[in-house]
Order: C-alpha cells, then sequence, then structure tokens
C-alpha cells in the first residue's frame, strides 16, 4: 500500500492512539524482530521458546528465550518471579550497546525448577 505521504500544516497535530494490548503487539512484534540478535542467539534458532512480560507496576519489561529439555514443559510463573526478584534492569535501550557489551544476563535454573514432567517427551 502506498502511502499518501503529506508535509504537516502550521499547528496541525496527527496523533496515534494506542490501548494496552496494541502496545503489547508492537513491543512483541519488535522484540520477535531483534531479539534473537539482541539474546546473542544463532540465526534459524528453532528450539528457543520466547517469552515476554510488562509489569503492570513498575511498567519493566522482561523478554527471554529459553531452551527447556523436550521432556519439561517451563513453568513460566517460576522463571517470571524468579527473574523480577534476582535480575535488575540489563539494558537503557535495545538500540545502544550497555556498558557490560551485552543487552542480556544469563542465568540457569536449578534442576527441581524446569517445569512439569510430560512423560512422554511431548508437551502438552
Amino acid at each position: 500500500m502506498k502511502l499518501n505521504r503529506k508535509k504537516l500544516e502550521y499547528d496541525e497535530i496527527r496523533v496515534i492512539k494506542l490501548d494496552r494490548k496494541a502496545v503489547s503487539k508492537i513491543l512483541w512484534e519488535t522484540f520477535m524482530d531483534v531479539g534473537a540478535d539482541k539474546l546473542e542467539l544463532p540465526e534459524n534458532e528453532d528450539d528457543g521458546i520466547f517469552r515476554m512480560t510488562i509489569d503492570d507496576d513498575t511498567g519493566e519489561l522482561v523478554f527471554y528465550a529459553c531452551n527447556m529439555n523436550e521432556d519439561y514443559i517451563p513453568d513460566f510463573d517460576y522463571i517470571d518471579e524468579h527473574i523480577a526478584s534476582n535480575i535488575d534492569i540489563t539494558t537503557k535501550s535495545i538500540y545502544e550497546i550497555p556498558e557490560s557489551g551485552k543487552h542480556y544476563k544469563t542465568i540457569f535454573l536449578p534442576a527441581n525448577k524446569k517445569g512439569k514432567k510430560t512423560g512422554d517427551g511431548s508437551v502438552s
């Protein structure tokens, strides 16, 4: 679709107003576009599971990828809680390189917190 671009007139204001669901969708789509690069994942990473949360009280956004053994369903509630309690802000912007050189921190879950065992290797 070709855009019909026009110069702003004096005193003209053009507005886009989005509800929370639309903002979340934009953030999700943005992170799906750039997230693998920011998390330094190989191209065509098919084993990763991506998740994003936004804290209603603090406004903090968390985006992460995990690769769990196929015998487990990830316990996202535990992972989210663990991140909220143990990880500080990792970067001020996804468009600038942080002092650490990485936008992310790496964590490993204890064996007893990996999630529910599926029994046959299938995810239900």
